[in-house]
């Protein structure tokens, strides 16, 4: 379930991510909409928007629209891409900049006002900021966001270090421990018994998927394949994320902790003993610093 590439999370995924057509960053909320708030209205509000933008969606964005009919085809619209990487980007998410580079690849965790997927209970909507129109726009706070990418991030460390015999972080069980009794008490006891830690930590992924609605979907025909298909299916961007948390932490063992940046990532060997371990992005800068201080040395 894990690439060749050291991606994290791969596996019997979904294989495309619904992305909105405009993404912006106004104050400390994301918003967004699935076409451009400045397209044009062609039905004159007497078709529902929903409808409008599964057709537009199904359009890749490389298809010539030019003579087509209806207005709304020419401006920005909402389309498909991979979901692979998600995991990795999304755990470095850390301020608004990155949030809005990560929505406008993989597309948005549809949270509600209780900061929460708008999965979590029938009834429970997204936050317009404009009212209910063909096209409306649609707000979420940056703090979810970073609350949902800090706990990510502190599952893999946790599963990493439980899968090497360790307990995991204080900080790290700070992060997902949130409001649950004390937490000394619980990091002893976890130092005790790893098997109460492991126990928990399943927990948390699987309440990460029910609140996504993740469920196992079986598909079958249409133009891609002919054979049937199964995957996990939920709550579009936050869902994956859940199925890609679920992926990796099962095969921890190759997850470690960067010694450059911090952040979990996946390694194909284990690293050696006594030896710093870096992530391919780190690697490649550690790399030019030794080929920097080889050369001072040289010219010396």
């Amino acid at each position: 379930m894990l690439s060749g590439r050291g991606l994290l999370g791969e596996g019997p995924l979904p294989d495309r991510v619904h992305v909105p057509g405009h993404v912006a960053i106004e104050g400390d909320q994301l918003v967004w909409s699935w076409l451009h708030p400045d397209a044009p209205d062609p039905f004159q509000g007497r078709v529902d928007f929903q409808v409008v933008v599964a057709v537009a969606s199904e359009i890749p964005l490389g298809v010539d629209t030019s003579d087509w009919t209806y207005e709304f085809i020419h401006h920005t619209r909402p389309h498909y891409n991979s979901p692979r990487g998600m995991l990795d980007a999304f755990v470095r998410v850390s301020d608004g900049r990155g949030i809005l580079r990560f929505a406008r690849r993989y597309g948005v965790l549809g949270t509600c006002t209780h900061g929460l997927p708008a999965s979590h209970q029938p009834g429970c909507g997204l936050m317009p900021l404009t009212p209910r129109q063909w096209n409306p726009v649609y707000q979420e706070q940056w703090s979810h966001w970073l609350h949902y990418a800090q706990r990510a991030s502190a599952m893999l460390r946790v599963a990493a270090a439980l899968h090497q015999e360790k307990s995991g972080s204080r900080e790290d069980w700070g992060t997902l421990h949130v409001g649950r009794g004390e937490l000394s008490k619980l990091v002893l006891l976890f130092c005790q018994r790893p098997s109460l830690a492991q126990t928990y930590l399943a927990g948390l992924i699987n309440d990460w998927l029910a609140l996504a609605n993740v469920q196992p979907r079986l598909s079958w025909g249409g133009p891609e394949s002919t054979k049937p298909r199964f995957n996990l299916a939920g709550w579009g961007t936050f869902g994956i994320l859940g199925v890609q948390l679920m992926a990796a932490v099962t095969r921890s063992q190759h997850v470690y902790i960067c010694d450059g940046c911090g952040f979990p990532y996946i390694r194909e060997r284990k690293p050696q003993a006594g030896r710093r371990n870096y992530c391919p992005a780190c690697g490649e800068r550690e790399a030019n610093r030794q080929r920097q201080r080889k050369w001072r040395s040289q010219q010396q």
